[in-house]
């Protein structure tokens, strides 16, 4: 009798271990699904000294931005000099200051209206892309130099440079009841001056915005269905070591970016930040794959801003710091702006 009430006792505990480590393995495997939500951020923009360039700016001109290391680098239209003069500063977000920039002639950098025109980091300078021409800034020349028209490239594309290869996604063509929205995704090495066609973008697109990741994956964000008139919320990501795209969840909001600007920039080597509508930031946890279901920050006083840009510290692979940065000019009186957020 005592022996069965200890084999009793005995099977009651092994009972309850099991459940317990049961249950507990069981909680370490659930996955929270609001990962992103309690990031926050403060603005910390700084007092700005003058901007070097002859005001009041053209706002309804386009202004190229790109940001390389601590600069960022500005080129625009500007009423000195007529239609066709191009101004260029840099801002150092270190030294909170500004320097001008080689000048070049619109005829062969801006196009009439700044469509498919973006600008670019890459290692030796900036990277200028175009339908018609491409340019590479060298920042410790201070010059421009002229490499191969950018026309197989196709128009209207999201651009991003990888590894000093520069990608171009999604484009329009003339078809039936006007432009149509495509899937090309091409890649022009230049260093070799040879482009290269890789696989098709998942979903139409025109203007998807393009932003790298780890030297390795490019994730193309939204863009515009010509065919329809309207965004698309698709999302995907592709690999470079095999060529291959992955579809995503879709958007949790509506995308469409300026064509000739940066609106996605990745922050701490873990969050992607996409720039939209009503001039509102997401987030997307690159870790867990989770987008915020609302804005981190609703940016009410930029209503007056046009050429949005937003840019972070981290390069490539790495993690540098806990800002980012809003770039654009005003629409009222063309006047430049820059504002900083950083994580609470």
């Amino acid at each position: 009798m005592k022996s069965l009430k200890y084999k009793l006792l005995a099977s009651c505990l092994i009972f309850f271990i099991a459940i317990t480590f049961s249950c507990k393995k069981k909680t370490e495997n659930i996955i929270p699904q609001t990962d992103s939500n309690n990031i926050s951020f403060i603005e910390t923009t700084p007092n700005l000294g003058a901007v070097p360039f002859v005001a009041p700016l053209r706002s309804s001109n386009p202004v190229l931005m790109a940001k390389r290391d601590a600069k960022i680098y500005v080129f625009l239209k500007t009423t000195a000099g007529g239609d066709f003069s191009v101004s260029g500063f840099s801002y150092d977000v270190n030294a909170n200051s500004f320097n001008t920039v080689k000048s070049l002639a619109t005829g062969l950098f801006i196009s009439s209206n700044g469509y498919s025109s973006t600008l670019t980091a890459v290692s030796n300078g900036l990277w200028y892309a175009s339908p018609n021409v491409s340019l590479l800034y060298g920042i410790g020349t201070d010059s421009w130099t002229s490499y191969n028209p950018s026309v197989s490239a196709g128009a209207n594309n999201g651009v991003c440079t990888m590894l000093d290869k520069v990608y171009y996604a999604g484009n329009i063509y003339s078809g039936n009841g006007g432009l149509l929205a495509a899937v090309g995704f091409n890649v022009y090495d230049y260093s070799k001056g040879i482009w290269a066609t890789l696989a098709n973008l998942p979903y139409l697109a025109e203007n998807p915005a393009m932003q790298p990741y780890n030297n390795q994956f490019i994730y193309a964000i939204g863009g515009e269905q010509l065919a329809s008139g309207s965004t698309t919320k698709k999302f995907a990501m592709y690999n470079s070591q095999n060529n291959t795209w992955a579809s995503l969840p879709n958007l949790p909001f509506d995308y469409y970016a300026p064509i000739n600007g940066h609106t996605t920039t990745i922050l701490k080597n873990k969050y992607l930040l996409v720039y939209s509508y009503g001039n509102k930031i997401y987030l997307y946890n690159l870790e867990t794959k989770l987008w915020n279901n609302n804005p981190i920050l609703n940016l009410g006083e930029f209503e007056d801003l046009t050429n949005i840009n937003i840019f972070s510290n981290s390069n490539a692979a790495t993690d540098d710091g806990d800002a980012f940065y809003i770039a654009g000019t005003t629409i009222s009186g063309g006047v430049f702006k820059i504002k900083k957020y950083t994580i609470k």
